[in-house]
């Protein structure tokens, strides 16, 4: 069959046009599509190492405000009285506890580091004196303001933060077991565990918590040893300080860099140390030990109702359930894997939640040796690709315009075109027929 010399040049011209918007298409597609995708995880990245930052600088400034606390010499010295002598009368205490009282000095204080503790307790650095392994000073701020714990007491009456038997949250205070290691023929050096997790001078911390009384107020506790001020090594008492987690809840809640969409969480290991197993950690010298999944992670932080659609397990729940971190792929990647980055901060443009919803993650860890936090920016995946939705409607838009364009201006182009040639073949048909041409 044969084919008209005007189709012939109306598709040789659609195809001309298709070819030259099919390659212009696909490489603006190819370019396009990975530098977004490449701002949009670079923009979650760096979120998240922003605000794993401002995470390890507020736990920074609570330890070093209760360190503070811990090397004021009034409580020192009656801390030598006590271990030395046996002294535990309340004249050797007097002044240490109006020290103490004036250390813990709740929201009235000027500075923001002192205004976040909230109560206190302080140790013997054994078991061996007369009070055994219970606290020696207590002190609870007198300005706090009413903080009602989550449980209940022996009589089924409300209990708050307080100065009474039960307004010391267990949850808080370790129950530490001492110990001590021999430097020389002459000295042992004191120290003190906790699930795993040794104390020892100079600056071992331990941080419990965050403890949730509500879905908007937590607590935590840093316990650390009060160190003899003429000493590196000589550990006085056990200091345990329960802090306003409000600095924490700032960070988590702030919506700066998260769209519409976004959320942070902060993944902690499931147990009462803030750290998980070293052979899990990418920058351990035994990484690769321990299997993710045998890791159990957990929300330390409540997850606001409304998105309840990402996180239906988790969210609006005081007590956020446990999971294993191997059903949050950026949990395991943040911790086993080397970003090669400040806070081995990184990010993953399509993967899923614990819950299996697909999201798009940045991820951080804070640089701080008192807890191993993944810090998570997660968006909703819709959000982020929607760029990339936009660029395909733009394109395929385009495309399908100029080639409809070109259909329609094609036709009258090739049979204008081609007039002459069907011109002079029709001139020639009737001279042929005439005789006066032969085929």
């Amino acid at each position: 069959m044969r084919i008209p010399i005007r189709e012939q040049l109306a598709g040789l011209i659609l195809l001309a046009a298709a070819i030259g918007l099919a390659v212009i298409s696909i490489a603006t597609w190819y370019t396009s599509h990975n530098f977004i995708l490449e701002i949009r995880t670079t923009r979650l990245s760096l979120t998240a190492s922003l605000k794993a930052a401002q995470i390890a600088s507020n736990l920074a400034l609570i330890q070093n405000s209760v360190q503070l606390v811990a090397s004021r010499l009034v409580m020192q010295n009656a801390l030598k009285r006590y271990n030395a002598q046996g002294n535990n009368t309340a004249a050797n205490w007097a002044s240490a506890q109006s020290d103490f009282n004036a250390a813990i000095a709740g929201p009235a204080s000027g500075a923001v580091g002192q205004a976040l503790m909230l109560q206190g307790k302080i140790f013997p650095r054994d078991a061996n004196g007369p009070n055994g392994r219970y606290s020696v000073l207590n002190a609870t701020s007198e300005n706090l303001e009413t903080i009602l714990l989550p449980y209940k007491a022996p009589n089924g009456s409300d209990v708050y933060l307080s100065d009474t038997d039960y307004g010391y949250p267990p949850e808080l205070y370790p129950n530490l077991t001492y110990f001590s290691v021999p430097i020389n023929n002459t000295y042992s050096e004191s120290r003190a565990i906790y699930n795993g997790q040794v104390l020892q001078a100079p600056n071992s911390t331990l941080l419990l918590g965050p403890y949730a009384m509500n879905a908007s107020f937590s607590l935590l506790s840093l316990t650390m040893p009060i160190i003899n001020n003429t000493s590196a090594i000589d550990v006085l008492g056990w200091l345990t300080i329960v802090c306003d987690a409000r600095l924490i809840g700032s960070v988590i809640g702030s919506a700066e860099g998260l769209g519409s969409t976004g959320l942070t969480l902060i993944v902690g290991p499931d147990n009462t140390t803030n750290h998980f197993p070293r052979g899990l950690l990418y920058s351990s010298s035994d990484n690769g030990t321990v299997n993710p999944a045998d890791v159990q992670g957990h929300y330390i932080w409540p997850l606001p109702d409304r998105f309840t659609y990402r996180h239906p397990t988790s969210t609006g729940k005081v007590d956020a359930p446990s999971f294993p971190i191997t059903s949050y792929p950026a949990v395991v990647t943040a911790l086993t894997e080397n970003q090669d980055s400040i806070g081995n901060a990184g990010g993953l443009i399509s993967t899923h939640d614990e819950a299996g919803k697909g999201v798009s993650v940045g991820f951080a860890i804070p640089d701080t040796q008192l807890v191993d936090w993944v810090v998570i920016v997660e968006q909703d995946k819709r959000e982020v690709w929607q760029p990339i939705r936009h660029l395909r409607k733009v394109l395929l838009t385009c495309i399908f315009s100029v080639l409809g364009g070109v259909v329609l201006f094609a036709w009258p182009l090739a049979h204008f075109a081609s007039a002459p040639i069907r011109r002079l073949r029709g001139y020639a048909q009737i001279c042929t027929a005439h005789g006066i041409l032969r085929e």
